[in-house]
């Protein structure tokens, strides 16, 4: 649902993963691409978000 801004919490959250993506270290990316790995290709790239958004929310 959108908020008064016009941006849903959706929306939040993935501006805020494409800001952070340059604080990744290449270890933790790599970290990031063997967690998703057991995860089925279609569903990946929502696997990292959710793990992504995770970590931002952990520091």
């Amino acid at each position: 649902m959108p908020k008064e801004d016009g941006k849903s919490e959706l929306d939040w959250q993935d501006e805020y993963i494409q800001k952070s993506l340059h604080l990744w270290r290449d270890e933790d990316k790599q970290l990031l691409n063997e967690l998703v790995l057991p995860v089925p290709e279609l569903f990946r790239d929502v696997a990292k978000e959710k793990l992504q958004v995770k970590s931002v929310s952990w520091h």
